[in-house]
């Protein structure tokens, strides 16, 4: 009887899980659906870990060329529109001084996808809120291996076209 109550509390919480993705996807879907133009935003850096050449520039850069090379319209900081209510690509890349003589750090990485919005109980309040959020990661990174972080924005930014590939039906590129 135990084998059968354990084979009914694993599928009955694998069925719970593979709901709450489908719902997941399904949300994602709903929020990236006819995004037009987005912004890039990178979170302010450590001023220790700029200097180690851990720099928010670069972040944004490499974030910016995904997007545009799968065909999302990005709005650079000079443009008049980028000042507007277009959605926009939040990157935090969070980084700790662990071992100041080693030049070691905690890192996370996040990226959320920000959009005005209006709540249903007060339709004329309009909002900034999370609309899409990328799966981050965290861990410990020493300078010399400064491209690890590099790699994990481009991952974000990959997670963040697929995403969007998808709610407007679009191959990704």
């Amino acid at each position: 009887m135990k084998p059968l109550v354990t084979i009914l509390v694993a599928a009955s919480l694998h069925a719970a899980l593979a709901s709450s993705a489908r719902s997941a996807s399904e949300a994602d879907r709903q929020a990236l659906q006819d995004i037009g133009c987005v912004r890039v935003l990178v979170e302010q850096m450590d001023t220790r870990a700029d200097r180690d050449g851990f720099l928010a520039d670069t972040y944004a850069t490499d974030v910016e060329q995904r997007l545009r090379q799968s065909g999302i319209c990005v709005l650079s900081a000079d443009d008049p529109a980028a000042a507007s209510d277009a959605p926009y690509l939040y990157v935090r890349v969070a980084m700790m001084p662990q071992d100041v003589e080693r030049r070691t750090y905690a890192f996370a990485t996040t990226m959320e996808l920000f959009e005005a919005m209006s709540p249903q109980r007060r339709p004329a309040a309009v909002l900034t809120a999370s609309a899409w959020a990328g799966r981050g990661a965290i861990g410990a990174v020493g300078r010399e291996r400064r491209d690890a972080i590099r790699d994990r924005v481009r991952e974000l930014a990959d997670q963040f076209v697929r995403a969007y590939m998808t709610a407007n039906r679009k191959a990704v590129r």
